[in-house]
């Protein structure tokens, strides 16, 4: 199994033969922290979907959150998920009531709702779409914000780097 070298600035050199220079950084600091890995030895997956389930795993672990005990809160969850998303419930970042849909893959409009709610909801007083706008975390394009798009793993990677960022701010 290919292994990632890690050199003197704490960064990796990364084995994944996908990543692209825009890419780069953000996969690079996502998997030297341990956040996220690829999806194979020599792929990290840049323009697969991410899911639900695993965008709520990485963003818990963007925002330094202990897994500890918890209840089944949502029906459909996996017990490896469960932890991580029982988490973001309840800190408030996620409020699906009943179905959390791991398996589904998670779009740019709820990413942003849930980094909102983790960072900004409690001191901010401004909507979550101009909260990003303003913060940078999700940015748009020639196309507007596309709140509605599904995120590649290559976009989240980005978006939990400049998560991460605001969160070692604080």
């Amino acid at each position: 199994m290919l292994k990632t070298l890690i050199i003197s600035t704490g960064l990796i050199i990364l084995p994944f033969t996908d990543v692209s220079d825009r890419y780069k950084p953000s996969v690079q600091t996502l998997v030297s922290e341990g956040v996220t890995q690829g999806v194979t030895d020599t792929q990290f997956g840049i323009q697969q979907q991410v899911k639900r389930g695993d965008a709520a795993i990485m963003l818990h672990r963007v925002l330094g959150l202990k897994s500890t005990s918890f209840e089944q809160k949502y029906i459909d969850v996996n017990t490896r998920q469960a932890p991580y998303i029982y988490n973001l419930w309840r800190e408030n970042v996620i409020d699906e009531e009943l179905l959390f849909r791991p398996d589904m893959p998670v779009t740019r409009g709820e990413l942003a709702m849930w980094t909102y709610n983790a960072l900004a909801r409690k001191t901010e007083r401004m909507s979550w779409i101009d909260w990003h706008k303003e913060a940078g975390i999700i940015t748009g394009d020639h196309r507007g914000m596309r709140w509605e798009d599904t995120v590649t793993r290559g976009e989240c990677a980005i978006i939990l780097n400049r998560v991460m960022k605001i969160v070692e701010k604080n």
